[in-house]
């Protein structure tokens, strides 16, 4: 089998004397120069990536492969340069000077091995040649790598000439013994490698626990610095990501490559997945590199600080992504991004489907019990000015479930100037997540953050809408059939609606808002505002406010209320309720009952489509359900007190109620519809009303029952519903329901 198209024919040894002269350049093709010569050079495509190349100009403005001088603005403190929000450079032609195309000590190529077309030939090379020396495999040749390359200081592996298209430059191919990487420079300070194809073989081979990085820079012990690689193709890794520079290293370098597929597999359970490139090693640089169809992270950084993220443009084209560029991880620098920058990078759905474009925090990825600890804070870092895009192949335009996501455990952190585009579609299924023990987090969108003072978290971009933004990675492609909304995520216009996988929340444009089926049209819920938004057709808006009111106003006239659809709540709201709140008010929407329901901070209910739910739930002390009471008069709400009893109250003089619930209760404010008839506690308690699996209705306080419903046993007798009524004859305020629907218990 031919192995590689000879540029030379002799077998060029060491350049140490005149008897063994360097190559003579005019006896065959001159090598071809960086790309970073040729401002107007195109980028060549590589194996492994979509037919099409990815153009540049799928950001704000196109982008040559250098960028034209911009428009410079002038301040007191001298000239400032300002481009558009994505990758400045277009993959592969980010500018190294410092890289010579010529060797700069001895070298050798490699056309006649010794040892054949293996890892043993360039292995026996690298030691023979010694530190500072050139290792140059021919054009197109074709390497079985079978143990992994260990290069000396200061030595370069390179392809002949540096040719850049995939099929000139050599292959190092990964055969299905070799463990654990392809190269490693593992605590070795200046080595270089350049032009060449590594490909780790996961296509051919499978996944190996025995495998690790493709290629593994960096250290642990503080020598290995000035590390570089460029213009390399790396691909196909058996283990958890194509390319690695770990910490305790300086100044490692991984500039214009071409970097996936990397880890198989559309779903996140499957546990397949991989980075593109993982980088820990301190002021660092990572610039121009096109990352494709990575599967874990496609650029993780894990503080490195110091470190310059830039010009990257990461793609997702096949496969499911679930990070576009990670700062979530709080090891190995104890969360400390102090002056790392990630700006200027372009993140593309071109068919495929991304979890978060840049992840921010530790449990905005996965989430623990329990709240953000205090001793687990990211801080420091710099991210702007960055473009999430889309671009269709062939494939649609893909989706992506969070773009900028963070969440509260980071402090002293930039995020400006940041773009989402038009067009890209924002979307994920989180139906099947675990969300516990902190519920459903927000909704996909381009902009999420936790909700907090702001200043708390450092300097955000005010597009930012705050929310419960923990444990994103549980999202999966397609339509949900559940979200939960949160202020500035609900602003709809005539016309306008949210979909879910089967029913959806529309504003139609007469002026209602009702829930229907995306098919048949079923509606199973409807506000009334039908004709209130008379005159305003072009300016009506559906928001939810911060202070928790859901209504319909004049876009042109904020205070101008057309409808309001939360008349227990006073005009200003829930009091307190401010952007800087830790906890927000949120519409759930459902392709299950309830489809629509109002929750506050503290979890009441103070709108809901339905009052009726299953077995196995819990109302912990202060959780209320409101609902108008017969012809609207009042507002019924049913409480666990702390005392120990379930409560049935009534609003007086009208439905707005008196919020917030204080303890013992202001009868003044408050009718007494109807309670449990045991005991009140004499002291405040943990109290819970619980309907069980067994259908019992049971009052518990500090671990003890204090009352239930009996209505457990047999099957066709045992209550399987619990509902709430508008006090009706028809309805009562409580009532539990067997599976036939019949009545089992009521008030």
């Amino acid at each position: 089998m031919q192995r590689f198209r000879p540029l030379w024919k002799p077998d060029l040894r060491r350049n140490n004397s005149s008897q063994n002269p360097g190559p003579s350049r005019p006896a065959g093709p001159p090598p071809p120069v960086p790309y970073h010569t040729h401002p107007a050079a195109s980028v060549p495509s590589a194996s492994g990536a979509p037919p099409e190349t990815i153009p540049i100009a799928v950001a704000v403005s196109p982008s040559p492969s250098r960028p034209a001088q911009p428009a410079r603005s002038f301040g007191s403190s001298g000239t400032s340069v300002s481009y558009p929000a994505g990758a400045i450079y277009a993959p592969g032609t980010w500018p190294t000077p410092e890289l010579a195309i010529y060797p700069l000590g001895d070298y050798r190529v490699l056309s006649d091995p010794e040892f054949g077309w293996t890892s043993h030939s360039i292995q026996a090379a690298l030691d023979a040649i010694g530190e500072g020396g050139t290792i140059y495999l021919p054009r197109s040749s074709k390497w079985d790598i079978s143990d992994t390359l260990k290069m000396h200081a200061y030595q370069e592996l390179a392809t002949e000439g540096y040719p850049t298209a995939d099929g000139e430059m050599a292959a190092l191919e990964a055969t299905q013994a070799c463990r654990p990487h392809i190269v490693t420079a593992w605590d070795i300070p200046g080595v270089r490698l350049r032009n060449l194809t590594i490909d780790g073989k996961h296509d051919v081979f499978g996944r190996e626990a025995e495998c690790g990085v493709i290629v593994q820079f960096g250290g642990s012990g503080g020598v290995a610095h000035n590390q570089w690689c460029d213009r390399c193709i790396i691909r196909n890794p058996r283990q958890w990501s194509c390319f690695q520079a770990f910490e305790s290293a300086e100044n490692v370098r991984i500039t214009n490559c071409k970097i996936g597929p990397a880890g198989i597999g559309k779903d996140v359970r499957e546990g397949h997945w991989a980075d593109g490139i993982s980088f820990a090693a301190g002021n660092g640089l990572v610039a121009g590199n096109e990352i494709i169809d990575a599967t874990d992270g496609a650029i993780v950084v894990f503080q490195a600080t110091g470190t310059l993220v830039t010009s990257n443009t990461i793609v997702c084209y096949s496969r499911l992504l679930l990070g576009g560029i990670n700062m979530v991880d709080h090891a190995p620098t104890k969360g400390d991004y102090a002056h790392t920058r990630v700006v200027h990078n372009t993140i593309l759905t071109a068919g495929g489907y991304i979890i978060t474009g840049i992840a921010q925090g530790p449990t905005a990825w996965g989430a623990g019990p329990g709240e953000p600890a205090p001793d687990k804070i990211n801080r420091n870092a710099i991210v702007e000015r960055n473009l999430i895009h889309y671009q269709d192949r062939g494939r649609g335009r893909g989706a992506i479930g969070y773009g900028f996501a963070i969440s509260a455990d980071v402090e002293n952190w930039t995020c400006m100037g940041n773009v989402s585009a038009d067009g890209v579609v924002y979307e994920g299924d989180m139906g099947d997540g675990d969300w516990q023990p902190t519920g459903l987090s927000v909704a996909p969108g381009p902009f999420v953050r936790s909700a907090g003072p702001v200043e708390k978290m450092g300097r955000l971009q005010k597009e930012f809408v705050p929310g419960l933004v923990r444990g994103l990675l549980v999202i999966k492609p397609g339509r949900s059939s559940i979200l939960r909304l949160f202020p500035g995520q609900l602003q709809l216009r005539p016309g306008d609606s949210i979909p879910l996988k089967k029913w959806m929340l529309e504003f139609c444009r007469d002026g209602e808002v009702i829930f229907r089926h995306s098919e048949t049209g079923d509606i199973r819920w409807w506000a009334g505002s039908r004709g209130r938004i008379s005159g305003h057709e072009d300016t009506a808006l559906l928001e939810l406010t911060v202070s928790g009111l859901l209504r319909i106003i004049d876009s042109t006239s904020p205070d101008q209320v057309l409808f309001n659809l939360t008349s227990p709540l006073p005009a200003t709201g829930i009091p307190g309720c401010t952007p800087a709140s830790p906890s927000l008010p949120s519409l759930r929407i459902s392709d299950s009952q309830p489809h629509v329901q109002l929750v506050t901070p503290d979890n009441g209910i103070l709108l809901s489509s339905s009052y009726e739910v299953g077995w196995n739930c819990m109302f912990a002390t202060g959780a209320y359900i409101c609902r108008p009471s017969v012809n609207n008069e009042a507002t019924l709400v049913s409480v666990m007190s702390p005392y120990g009893q379930y409560m049935v109250l009534s609003t007086r003089g009208g439905m707005e109620m008196s919020l917030p619930l204080t303890w013992p209760l202001d009868t003044s404010k408050w009718y007494i519809i109807w309670q449990t008839p045991n005991e009140p506690l004499k002291e405040k308690g943990d109290c819970t009303l619980a309907f069980q699996g067994d259908g019992n209705l049971v009052v518990y306080a500090n671990g003890q029952a204090l009352w239930n419903t009996m209505t457990y046993g047999q099957p066709d007798k045992m209550a399987k519903y619990f509902r709430w009524g508008d006090g009706s004859p028809q309805q009562p305020y409580l009532e539990l329901l067997t599976e036939s629907r019949q009545r089992a218990w009521s008030t």
